[in-house]
């Protein structure tokens, strides 16, 4: 046989394997009954719709208790870094003072961080109150990790 003559029955044969069927190239072979396929069993089960305790999901509660955990380490951090430039006790009770520079007298702000403070304790209070919501809505311990 001739290579043009194998590409042709090469071409005209391919559809038909590609669509599932045999290649019978012997004229004598008897073609091969196709039986038939049984219906496919349902393997996957029904999705089940996701729990809610206190109208929230598991990811909802996660998220939320994840962004107030991540606002509480932001505020402990800013306390940090405030603390680590704040004034002695002794100067507390001041705002400031006035000294002389090249230009002339100039305030002087005395770093006190009581905002920073203020913000760790609202943060703290926060994650309590969440956790307490969470534990009266009776949401499993593993939803809040």
């Amino acid at each position: 046989m001739s290579r043009a003559r194998h590409l042709f029955v090469f071409l005209t044969l391919a559809p038909c394997a590609a669509a599932g069927g045999t290649l019978n190239v012997h004229p004598s072979a008897p073609p091969t009954p196709r039986q038939e396929q049984a219906p496919p069993r349902a393997t996957s089960f029904p999705e089940r719709a996701t729990p809610q305790v206190g109208g929230r999901s598991e990811a909802e509660w996660r998220d939320a208790a994840l962004a107030r955990q991540r606002a509480l380490e932001a505020a402990e951090a800013a306390l940090s870094a405030c603390e680590a430039s704040e004034a002695p006790a002794p100067y507390r009770e001041f705002s400031g003072y006035l000294t002389r520079g090249r230009h002339g007298p100039y305030w002087v702000e005395i770093k006190n961080c009581d905002d920073a403070r203020r913000d760790l304790e609202a943060a703290r209070r926060e994650v309590d109150g969440f956790e307490e919501q969470a534990r009266r809505s009776s949401v499993p311990p593993g939803w809040m990790r």
